[in-house]
């Protein structure tokens, strides 16, 4: 078994349980799926892995048809409730004492809180008492927790912190946040911590959710994935790496065998193992079902249409499709009925949804007009997706083939730049340096990645590089760099500069060189607003000889700038990894779909004038005309 994709390779047990119409076909179907997940950008949060442990039902509607429920927080930096944004930046304060021994934890929280609250004006709005109370429980549970786990785990010192930093995987396929990570880089091991703050018994959902973020941050550490269950759940508990806890006001809880906090019963590491296993098992399935199998597989996305002829499947009376079948032994209630508990809790069944659109997608398997231009939209949507996340992938394979940021931060700053091709199910890539001989009439090209992902028509450069940083003003960086080699001015001939472009979105990595790809350590989405060039200044600046200006992205990301503030007078940092990425508005697109298809379904025709109801139908008309135009 390759132990590269040893995830998909697991999942792929499943694709081989069943029972194959045409059992000739059953290693066809395999190497289809296996092929299409590891080239594709499509990724899960860990908010949809966490509710499709629950009920697969409520995590696609999350993950695939963009519906959104009031109660559900979404798993975005800077978009958390008020009191987790005063937790970073007090936990940010206190890791300032922390770092330096546990003896040096200060004695008043209250004084740390209140510098957290000051440095949080203008993101938040006026801290309430209840607000201010929990948070002051909460960072007391912290401070307990740390001097415990740490003691037991044998951490070192030379500990970091890190709040709301985003790691993305596509061994799992796994997209996630966690509030804390307390890594030890030295040992390779980390503390995760989930805030919540309500002080209700923690549920399934936010258990499986913390389980996600562990399995993530074992990744990010450098564990093989035939090694993250180990780490996180070993035979013996004394070589524990990666320890988790959710705090709440009340309490601290954890299941964790090494060392469980308000648990009716323990898990052993057999059952811990089961669930982490099944945490992956979620993620890659949900993925699955925005993949477009026939393009990435053959090029043709109309070939799916014989793909599923091909991979049926029978179970029980029917017959399905492999490539989207859920596995069993996934948690999922009735539709239907919703007499299940799962539907006790969801927030898209008809108890806790006016709209009841869990009913609305999957309580009839019959399809009208309506439905079929709805899922057709869809299917381009996520398309578009597909290329938007490219960026991503790419950057975690090239991490993943040059052996982690270290070697990747080192090969940017001499000027080396990466050829990627998509063939055949793998990706391929080729690292130049310029005085490669095969690489002279490309001598003046550096700090770029060259993507050729033919099967989706994806052809383009991504800018990457490792850029000095400096704020200018409260939300903006100035980043800057010197020319690389092959930027160098000569009076023979112009030469073209590979910086960051204006107006293309961009990532921002920590320079951290144990991470093992620039993925899972992203701080910052940002857009470049400004580029300057060699001589020119801006705010007391003068440009070395490649710079530019990044800005949040949207109003809602303006506060992982706040953070990374903190990160820079903390830990020193003065430089970072920056790479230009897709703009993925696609969420807004499936959310759009959603409203559009319960509004057209729910309208009641035989209420309306003749009028009214013939125009909604040559809207109908239209939209499909359009999507098959499309396609």
């Amino acid at each position: 078994m390759s132990a590269e994709y040893y995830f998909i390779n697991n999942y792929l047990e499943y694709l081989r349980s069943y029972e194959y119409v045409d059992e000739g076909n059953k290693e066809i179907c395999v190497d289809i799926f296996r092929n299409s997940l590891k080239i594709t950008g499509h990724i899960t949060r860990a908010t949809a892995v966490a509710w499709g442990s629950v009920c697969t039902y409520a995590a696609r509607l999350l993950s695939t048809l963009g519906v959104r429920a009031s109660l559900i927080r979404e798993n975005i930096p800077g978009k958390g409730s008020d009191a987790h944004k005063v937790l970073a930046l007090a936990t940010l304060e206190l890791a300032k004492h922390m770092r330096n021994g546990n003896e040096d934890i200060p004695p008043k929280m209250e004084d740390i809180l209140k510098i957290a609250i000051e440095k949080a004006e203008g993101y938040i709005d006026e801290i309430t008492k209840e607000t201010y109370n929990n948070s002051l429980l909460m960072l007391n549970n912290f401070a307990k927790l740390y001097k415990n786990i740490s003691t037991t785990m044998n951490l070192n010192n030379n500990i970091k912190f890190y709040v709301e930093l985003q790691l993305l995987d596509y061994e799992t396929h796994i997209w996630g946040t966690p509030d804390v990570i307390i890594e030890d880089p030295d040992t390779k091991k980390a503390i995760v911590i989930d805030w919540k703050t309500t002080g209700n018994t923690p549920n399934q959902r936010e258990k499986y959710q913390l389980y996600a973020y562990a399995i993530l941050e074992a990744l990010r550490l450098g564990y093989k994935p035939s090694e993250v269950f180990t780490a996180i759940a070993p035979d013996n508990l004394d070589q524990t790496k990666i320890y988790y806890a959710i705090i709440r006001p009340n309490g601290i809880y954890s299941d964790h065998p090494l060392m469980p906090l308000s648990v009716r019963s323990k898990v052993d590491i057999g059952e811990l193992r089961k669930r982490l296993r099944h945490v992956v098992d979620i993620a890659i399935y949900m993925a699955s079902l925005l993949v477009d199998f026939g393009t990435l597989c053959c090029g043709d996305g109309l070939k799916y249409y014989d793909l599923q002829e091909q991979c049926k499947v029978r179970l029980g009376s029917g017959e399905y499709n492999a490539l989207r079948l859920t596995p069993p032994g996934m948690s999922r209630g009735n539709p239907v009925k919703q007499n299940f508990w799962q539907c006790k809790i969801c927030p898209f069944s008809s108890e806790n949804s006016k709209l009841d659109e869990c009913r609305f997608y999957f309580g009839s398997k019959e399809k009208d007009l309506i439905d079929r231009l709805m899922w057709k939209f869809r299917g381009i949507v996520y398309r578009e997706r597909e290329s938007a996340l490219v960026p991503y992938r790419v950057l975690y394979e090239i991490g993943k083939k040059v052996g982690g940021m270290k070697t990747l931060l080192k090969d940017l700053k001499e000027g080396v730049w990466y050829q990627v091709s998509v063939t055949n199910g793998d990706f391929n890539v080729r690292r130049h340096k310029k005085t490669s001989p095969h690489t002279q009439r490309y001598k003046h090209r550096c700090s770029v990645i060259e993507v050729d992902f033919e099967e989706i028509d994806f052809n383009r450069e991504i800018r990457v590089g490792v850029y000095m940083v400096k704020p200018i003003g409260k939300e903006a960086l100035l980043l800057l760099r010197d020319y690389l080699p092959c930027e160098t001015p000569t009076t023979k001939e112009v030469i073209p500069i590979y910086g960051l472009r204006e107006r293309q979105p961009v990532i921002i990595a920590l320079p951290d060189e144990h991470v093992y790809t620039p993925t899972l350590g992203m701080v910052l989405t940002a857009k470049v607003e400004q580029v300057l060039l060699k001589g020119e200044e801006i705010y007391g600046h003068e440009c070395p000889g490649v710079c530019a200006v990044v800005t949040p992205i949207s109003a809602n990301l303006r506060f992982p700038f706040r953070i990374f503030e903190e990160y820079r007078k903390l830990y020193g940092i003065n430089e970072v990894f920056v790479s230009e990425v897709g703009s993925d508005l696609t969420h807004i697109d499936l959310a759009t779909i959603n409203s559009l298809h319960m509004m057209l379904k729910k309208a009641k025709i035989e209420d309306m004038t003749q009028e009214d109801a013939e125009q909604i139908r040559k809207t109908v008309e239209q939209a499909w005309r359009e999507v098959l135009t499309a396609s």
